[in-house]
């Protein structure tokens, strides 16, 4: 009876800490950070969209299916372009990005560009 007792108040000791820390989990990937290709910036805007490729649906769409999520720049979102400092304006469709949404899902707290794919070795 002890032992059941132990069991049920670790689990739940564990439940509690776990459901608090999904929900800063994000949508899109671990950690919330959103994958895919610069589609636009506007520099005028301070915006970014990202293309993101999902899966296609299983059981008869094979085909992949893009969206797009923009997000607002502020002065605070950091920005790197291959590993180095640098502005929105610096960015370009095309170049690969990982953003991390900041405390609104529309916002960027980081963008990471990269020129060059990375090709799998």
């Amino acid at each position: 009876m002890k032992n059941q007792l132990y069991t049920f108040t670790a689990l739940l000791f564990a439940a509690v800490i776990a459901l608090p820390c999904a929900s800063f989990a994000g949508k899109k990937g671990g950690g919330g950070e959103i994958k895919g290709k610069i589609e636009q910036v506007d520099t005028t805007a301070k915006t970014i969209t990202i293309s993101l490729k999902s899966k296609g649906k299983k059981g008869g769409d094979s085909g992949a299916s893009s969206d797009t999520k923009t997000f607002t720049v502020t002065d605070s979102t950091k920005i790197t372009l291959d590993g180095k400092d640098a502005k929105l304006a610096d960015l370009a469709s095309k170049m690969e990005a990982k953003v991390t949404p900041g405390t609104s899902d529309n916002t960027a707290a980081s963008i990471e560009a990269t020129t060059k794919s990375k090709k799998k070795g």
